[in-house]
């Protein structure tokens, strides 16, 4: 995670956002007031909010969960492509 001020942040635009796309970076740009932003690319964010979307209903939270201990607890079933 890179913290810049706003300043430098409004001076580098372009290498930020190359920084942020490239390389999966998460940018804290500082004010004076306090009131700091996190800038992120589009698709981490979208990535978030599928996740935040995927949680929010407890059903769906409580089959994801179940998934993940079936998955830990080896109880899976493999296959191939040509399989399918």
């Amino acid at each position: 995670m890179t913290t810049t001020t706003y300043t430098n942040f409004r001076q580098n635009l372009k290498g930020f956002m190359r920084e942020v796309n490239d390389d999966a970076d998460v940018i804290t740009v500082t004010s004076n007031d306090g009131n700091n932003i996190v800038v992120l690319s589009e698709k981490d964010y979208a990535s978030i909010m599928e996740t935040v979307h995927l949680l929010s209903s407890d059903a769906n939270s409580k089959h994801l969960e179940e998934s993940k201990e079936q998955l830990e607890s080896g109880k899976t079933i493999s296959t191939s492509l040509e399989d399918l």
